[in-house]
């Protein structure tokens, strides 16, 4: 179902599509039920021009042409379209990318292959940096839809900076994420508190850090039984912590999604311990 967009809230938008291509932004999302489909040609922003531009050497990495090491320079491989499918707690990306030729007008366009931020399957888990530049293209891909867009040329120089000045309704999500921040900084959480809500993202992130932490502090290595309610902790934790970043995004300041960024890594670092911990009791039983 498509709907219009004028009345949604950004921070509520999990992304299917993003796509950037001759001048003409399109993103497609869901916000619970409601499908919605948004066109724009309205320049963008430094900022998400620049994650477009990172995620490139990743993709020639996939897709297995950054060899020579000059080649990615000489001949860039430039995305302008990701899509983005969920199941559980594992999202698969199938990005789009293109190669000028030397030879012809047209470009050589470069499917990947579905590659995913989680899993075990061999050569198709990205890697935490990759992960990372999708994270950041896709809260570009937000602000985008909440205003941010690059400033016009003024003076006919040909030359527009792309920091402008974040829209009004930029500004007021981040103003209302900063009170609520405030509110709840004091806050401290255990493992069966009631998390904040939603839209509170600073009391968020604290919230999940402080889970993390305590996760982190349970180090048992004794039986497997321990083993394994650590790394069923951690699984459930990283799960919605995914749900939340991917529902409703963080605040809107760098600091905010510098947190994010970090417990993700976090988790990643405390689940891959987990599955590796030893399991005295049913090596024993093994044996």
């Amino acid at each position: 179902m498509n709907k219009s967009v004028k009345s949604i809230n950004p921070r509520e938008a999990v992304f299917t599509k993003i796509r950037h291509k001759s001048k003409k932004t399109v993103l497609e999302f869901d916000i619970l039920n409601d499908h919605y489909v948004f066109t724009c040609e309205d320049p963008v922003h430094a900022d998400f021009r620049r994650a477009w531009e990172a995620l490139g050497p990743d993709v020639a990495a996939i897709l297995e042409v950054n060899r020579p090491a000059t080649w990615q320079a000489e001949n860039p491989v430039l995305p302008y379209q990701v899509t983005i499918t969920r199941k559980a707690d594992q999202r698969t990306f199938k990005i789009t990318a293109e190669r000028a030729l030397a030879r012809h007008e047209e470009a050589l366009t470069l499917n990947c292959p579905p590659v995913q931020d989680d899993g075990i399957e061999p050569g198709r888990v990205l890697n935490e940096s990759t992960v990372a530049k999708l994270d950041t293209l896709i809260e570009e891909a937000r602000l985008y839809l909440a205003g941010k867009r690059s400033q016009p040329d003024m003076f006919g120089s040909g030359d527009a900076s792309g920091e402008g000045e974040p829209s009004a309704e930029v500004a007021a999500l981040a103003e209302a994420g900063a009170q609520a921040g405030a509110e709840s900084e004091e806050a401290s959480y255990q493992w069966g508190d009631e998390p904040p809500p939603p839209g509170d993202s600073e009391a968020r992130l604290t919230y999940y850090e402080a889970l993390l932490e305590e996760v982190a502090a349970s180090r048992e290595e004794g039986t497997s039984e321990a083993g394994d309610e650590r790394l069923a902790r951690i699984t459930d934790l990283q799960g919605r912590f995914r749900r939340w970043r991917d529902g409703y995004g963080v605040s809107l300041d760098g600091k905010g999604f510098e947190r994010t960024q970090a417990l993700s890594k976090r988790m990643a670092e405390l689940k891959r311990e987990a599955e590796a911990l030893p399991r005295p009791d049913l090596e024993e039983a093994a044996a």
